[in-house]
């Protein structure tokens, strides 16, 4: 799977930080905010005690790679992680994105709040990728972006693409397959369902699961 900025405005694509999962673990693990939690449960990261030894394995790390410093006992993200970490850990909507095209699958959490947004992608060896948004981002839009990007590098089908957003009111999903014969279809509906899929024109622009969301 190849990394992805789709999704990214431009003027942030430059803007990429690296992470580590203990990494992430440990600075979502630092704040009490209820929207850190809910975005750690959305990045597939376990619940771990603070004494656990992969917080002191993050914490370790973040501070050798100069990420992070210490004062007064508390972990302080410096620079342009300051500002991701206030993202992820007052963030009140979250989309997760996804494409797969025969064995491939590319996946992606955008997460959004009122100060920016942030878009994370899972790499191999348990690394993330991340870049900033802006504040108030459409996340639906971007999302499609991201599952567009899915589709046109990877040209195995069927494909299947899907977003999953969820705010403080519930979670919609969206989700488009197209076969091997090029015929599309769309489900949407609440979070919690498997909606029935309907017949759709083609849209290789995948607005159509933005749409689906609203």
């Amino acid at each position: 799977m190849t990394s992805t900025t789709d999704g990214v405005p431009a003027d942030k694509q430059d803007l990429l930080i690296e992470l580590t999962g203990f990494e992430l673990l440990s600075l979502l693990a630092v704040s009490t905010e209820d929207a850190a939690r809910r975005t750690r449960e959305h990045l597939h990261l376990p619940e771990v005690a603070s004494d656990s030894p992969l917080l002191t394995a993050g914490v370790s790390s973040l501070l050798v790679r100069g990420l992070c410093t210490m004062e007064s006992g508390t972990l302080r993200p410096q620079s342009r992680l300051d500002a991701l970490v206030t993202v992820l850990t007052r963030a009140n909507q979250w989309l997760e994105a996804a494409g797969i095209a025969d064995r491939t699958t590319g996946s992606a959490l955008l997460v959004g709040s009122e100060l920016g947004g942030a878009l994370l992608e899972p790499r191999p060896y348990s690394i993330w990728h991340a870049w900033p948004m802006p504040p108030s981002p459409d996340l639906p839009t971007a999302g499609a972006r991201f599952v567009r990007s899915q589709f046109e590098n990877n040209t195995g089908r069927p494909f299947a693409g899907s977003l999953k957003l969820t705010t403080a009111s519930g979670s919609r999903i969206s989700a488009v397959h197209v076969d091997t014969a090029g015929r599309w279809e769309l489900a949407s509906g609440p979070g919690d369902t498997v909606p029935e899929a309907v017949g759709v024109g083609a849209d290789p622009s995948f607005r159509v699961l933005a749409e689906a969301l609203a």
